[in-house]
């Protein structure tokens, strides 16, 4: 009896602990949650049928509060070729397997709306200049018709350091840039080669430079 209480406590104790950090812990490692992202402003958006978002005529931009060495890395990508941009997301919310936040800022009847959006996307496109966000379940909370004014703001985190201790793990994707770096940067996913323990062992382990246009020895 007592140390089924004892286990009570403990169990009750490790979910307040966990309600009041700002930081997942699993075991002895502590992940540091930093945001990364971009947004895109539209006149007007639709959406059609609970499961396709539609903005029109979209302008796409970083956000300002990425970190410098975030914002450096994905800086030749053109943000104004929708459809390659389109493109590179598509393949980030196949990938992705990590945490994202979604939101939606828009006129509707002449009053300013926000809405979080925590369903799954699973499909970008781009077509006519225009680009969409399908989702793997339908959006209720979503006005089933134009909005106005729109913002979407997209915002994933990684873990892109793990303290294991003393010892600081820097996860690296080595020799990447462009989409690649986006698709990194964006969704934690890396298709080159992934260097767990760093750039430093990108030759030793994956046979190619840390950063493009780097050597090996």
């Amino acid at each position: 009896m007592r140390l089924r209480f004892c286990f009570l406590l403990f169990s009750v104790f490790c979910t307040v602990a966990y309600s009041n950090s700002d930081k997942p812990v699993a075991g002895t490692q502590m992940v540091k949650m930093e945001g990364r992202g971009f947004y895109i402003t539209s006149p007007s958006a639709v959406f059609d049928g609970n499961k396709t978002l539609t903005l029109n005529a979209p302008v796409i931009d970083w956000l300002g509060d990425m970190k410098k060495e975030h914002l450096d890395v994905p800086a030749g990508i053109d943000l104004s070729d929708i459809p390659s941009f389109a493109a590179t997301l598509d393949t980030g919310f196949k990938k992705s397997r990590i945490l994202s936040t979604i939101t939606l800022h828009f006129v509707k009847s002449g009053k300013q709306q926000t809405l979080d959006i925590h369903d799954q996307v699973i499909h970008a496109s781009s077509g006519n200049g225009n680009i969409s966000f399908s989702f793997k379940e339908a959006v209720e909370s979503i006005p089933d018709q134009t909005m106005e004014q729109v913002t979407l703001t997209f915002k994933t985190w990684h873990p892109p350091t793990v303290s294991l201790g003393r010892f600081p793990m820097h996860a690296a994707c080595c020799n990447c840039s462009g989409g690649c770096a986006a698709l990194w940067i964006l969704f934690g996913w890396c298709n080159t080669c992934l260097e767990p323990s760093g750039g430093e062992f990108c030759c030793q382990h994956c046979h190619m430079p840390a950063a493009p246009g780097g050597t090996c020895p």
